[in-house]
């Protein structure tokens, strides 16, 4: 299986936050093996590898992916990232969560593109 294509190709604009932190803005672009996140000042980012997905009992795609930071606060360290994408009208509703691989850490993931 692969991300389905509907999902690939798309600049899906997301914030994100460590436990009680200030939001982020921050980029996912989807390929058909995972893809890539950015934060918008370019500080932070990191790849994204495919594992599953399947869909959601409320419409939509559920995803999991495995995440790697190659640059920013968590340069090097690696997690699991479950996103549930949903089509709206003019675009794409996205939440989900992240957890860090060997840590107890999570975060959110909320956008609408």
């Amino acid at each position: 299986m692969a991300v389905p294509e509907w999902l690939r190709s798309k600049m899906i604009s997301v914030q994100f936050r460590a436990g009680q932190e200030a939001w982020q803005p921050a980029l996912i672009l989807l390929d058909e093996c995972g893809g890539s996140y950015t934060t918008l000042s370019g500080d932070e980012g990191g790849s994204l590898d495919y594992i599953a997905h399947g869909t959601h009992p409320r419409g939509g795609e559920v995803m999991i992916l495995h995440w790697h930071e190659n640059y920013g606060p968590l340069k090097g360290h690696t997690g699991v990232e479950t996103l549930w994408f949903q089509p709206q009208d003019q675009g794409l509703n996205v939440r989900g969560t992240f957890f860090i691989d060997e840590a107890t850490d999570y975060g959110e993931i909320s956008g609408a593109t």
